[in-house]
């Protein structure tokens, strides 16, 4: 456990911001680097760039025995202030940890190809930083970023979202997996823009913010073979069909003969690496971060299921029917043989293969089982 110095509640304004409720998080990313410093088998170091408290950048330099040095950076002065208290409190005043007091991109041009691991923790997008962070990177580095701005690619803000990341979203009942792969997207098409290829090891959307880490190679053909996974999703209101396809498909629904609507292009391929999460998540259990690892786990789980979840209060609500608890109805999708696993965003959303009749049907079924 960390000493920290926080005597007046956290705020949005404050000099130095740190938020409790992000903890989880924290733990998450601990985990992710951990696992991505064995894999790579040498002493890695550190940009926590926008460092706020620099209670992240500390975790990293105390928890993972691979950290060599760890850069804690903010722009802000109080907040430098903040982290040089937070590294005396908990005794970390040798060489591996270094304060700086710089704008993010600046330190991150300056310091280019340096940094085995990047981490950008903004408030809103990472947009402004993501060209510097792919410059500091070294070849093969681990890239996280985090945003807190999930209402623009959930579907509240269509103009922004354009604005901010090239795509218009569609508001449905699985809105927060749209919006991790809207911010997937930019991600692989910034970096292939820079002749470089980001493969996407692990996404996590939690409350209000997502948590995205992936593996940076300057390789152009990679970006080619990432960019041909590009493409829509179409969606029925009427009845909660969807379908992944290459090409724009504005017509009929084939299973109630609705409206579809597209949304795209964006990435259609694992939002995580199935092996690296499973990793994470037995990383995790043995550090008895146990909330992060299950979170983790699923995520794991669910990446073998590229149709976007089934929201069942949503499918509930649509077909006049109750809820089925979200076990009963995975069982019975398996049963049937398909594959049905749940998924990390909610509680009461399952990710399946099977089409909505087959959902709807099963539904049907344990209702009236109850």
């Amino acid at each position: 456990m960390l000493d920290l110095d926080l005597h007046q509640p956290p705020t949005r304004c404050s000099p130095a911001f740190y938020n409790p409720k992000a903890r989880i998080n924290r733990d998450v990313a601990v985990g992710v680097v951990a696992t991505y410093a064995s894999r790579v088998g040498h002493s890695i170091v550190v940009c926590d760039a926008l460092s706020g408290s620099g209670v992240r950048g500390l975790r990293y330099g105390l928890e993972v025995s691979a950290v060599e040095r760890v850069i804690l950076n903010d722009v802000n002065p109080h907040a430098c202030e903040k982290i040089r208290k937070h590294l005396s409190l908990n005794s970390c005043l040798s060489e591996r940890f270094v304060v700086c007091c710089e704008d993010a991109n600046v330190l991150l041009h300056r310091m280019r190809k340096q940094f085995d691991v990047v981490d950008i923790d903004p408030f809103g997008s990472f947009i402004p930083f993501l060209d510097a962070a792919f410059d500091g990177l070294k070849w093969g580095g681990l890239l996280c970023v985090s945003a807190t701005d999930t209402a623009v690619p959930c579907g509240r803000y269509p103009k922004t979202c354009i604005r901010h990341y090239g795509v218009k979203p569609l508001a449905t009942s699985y809105r927060q997996e749209i919006a991790l792969r809207i911010y997937v997207s930019v991600l692989i098409r910034r970096a292939a823009q820079l002749d470089m290829a980001y493969k996407p090891l692990l996404s996590i959307f939690r409350r209000h913010s997502v948590a995205l880490f992936g593996i940076v190679i300057p390789r152009a053909y990679e970006a080619d073979g990432l960019l041909s996974r590009f493409g829509y999703i179409a969606h029925c209101f009427a009845c909660e069909h969807r379908h992944l396809s290459q090409h724009q498909e504005i017509g009929l629904c084939p299973e109630c003969g609705g409206r579809m609507e597209c949304v795209g292009p964006i990435w259609l391929g694992e939002l995580a690496d199935a092996q690296f999460a499973s990793d994470v998540s037995s990383e995790l259990f043995s550090r008895r971060f146990n909330d992060a690892a299950k979170l983790v786990r699923m995520a794991s789980a669910e990446a073998q299921v590229a149709v976007p979840f089934y929201d069942l209060h949503a499918l509930a609500k649509l077909h006049r029917t109750s809820p089925p608890r979200t076990n009963r109805l995975i069982g019975r999708l398996r049963s049937l043989g398909y594959v049905a696993t749940r998924t990390h965003i909610t509680g009461t959303g399952v990710k399946t293969d099977a089409p909505i009749r087959v959902i709807k049907e099963a539904m049907f079924e344990l209702a009236k089982e109850t």
